[in-house]
């Protein structure tokens, strides 16, 4: 993962939604993981999660398990 973008168009903003745009190494960037018209709310928690995997990930090293018990 390289980026994440949180887009809010006026429409999105007047319902309280948002998309994310996830952006990878080598991937496209048009047809890259997106999540279309999330809630505010959930959009926020997903980016937190998603960090938290991605730091977590970092300190365990690469080729390391980062499955749960």
């Amino acid at each position: 993962m390289q980026a994440v973008t949180v887009r809010r168009g006026p429409v999105q903003r007047l319902l309280g939604i948002a998309t994310i745009r996830i952006d990878t190494a080598g991937g496209s960037g048009i047809n890259g993981p997106h999540v279309h018209d999330i809630d505010e709310s959930l959009a926020a928690s997903f980016l937190r999660d998603l960090m938290e995997r991605v730091e977590a990930h970092g300190r365990t090293g690469p080729g390391d398990d980062c499955n749960p018990d």
